[in-house]
């Protein structure tokens, strides 16, 4: 295989991934439209759902044929880890809460959802809601539906009177089922121990043990060596849900 066939099957994988990544986030959407929808609105959106289960086998069969190419032509392929095998008693992993605005925005969508798919957890946004649908309706829903729930704490997300009850409503969730299910995600650089005044008392990381992220987790990683919170963060979702 010439170098240039190589160079070719690599974009094309680099284009697949983030097309296969988009289509799953397509399905899970579908997917909570259908627990919300009538009878009529739900056979159509199984049809729906098929089409996109489709579109996504058919992209997995090609990056599958790429790599296998790749193989033949000497090429080292580094596969993602095995997804781990899925909890029946949730339709989601993890819903994630607060990615409407800079700058959780571009982080959202360019490090943690690739992330997530990387290693094949589901997942679900607290904003998505079908339409017609309340927005808070859909996220209580889509609350109880997750294993888990990541917070993007933000000062801007705090200062949201509706990313703020969506975090109250997370945290209600956790005390109902008795399983600590909220996980606060800072992107902000903060003293963890002596954190500033928009952080309410019910998310200090003293009360509730956080994951720093992003461009905090930069900050924090030049004054910690070795610290990894990305390996934190997917031990955390995979491992049991510990009791409130």
């Amino acid at each position: 295989m010439t170098s240039p066939d190589v160079l070719l099957l690599h974009r094309e994988r680099d284009q697949l991934r983030p097309q296969l990544a988009e289509a799953r986030l397509f399905r899970n959407n579908l997917r909570h439209q259908w627990l919300l929808a009538d009878p009529f609105t739900r056979a159509q959106l199984e049809i729906r759902i098929e089409q996109t289960d489709q579109h996504i086998r058919d992209r997995e069969w090609r990056l599958d044929e790429i790599d296998a190419q790749l193989r033949q032509g000497g090429e080292e392929v580094v596969q993602p880890p095995p997804p781990p095998p899925p909890d029946l008693a949730f339709l989601y992993d993890v819903c994630i809460s607060g990615g409407e605005a800079e700058p959780a925005l571009t982080w959202l969508w360019e490090e943690l959802v690739p992330r997530l798919e990387a290693v094949g957890l589901r997942f679900a946004l607290a904003g998505e809601a079908p339409p017609g649908v309340s927005r808070l309706d859909s996220a209580q829903h889509t609350f109880t539906q997750s294993r888990r729930v990541l917070a993007l704490l933000t000062e801007g997300y705090l200062a949201s009177n509706s990313s703020r009850f969506e975090s109250i409503m997370a945290q209600a969730e956790s005390i109902r089922s008795g399983l600590a299910r909220l996980i606060p995600v800072f992107l902000e650089d903060i003293d963890l121990e002596y954190p500033p005044a928009w952080v309410p008392l019910r998310l200090n990381p003293l009360v509730v043990n956080p994951v720093v992220l992003g461009p905090a987790a930069l900050a924090r990683g030049q004054r910690i060596p070795r610290l990894d919170p990305w390996a934190k963060l997917a031990e955390t979702l995979r491992g049991p849900l510990p009791t409130t």
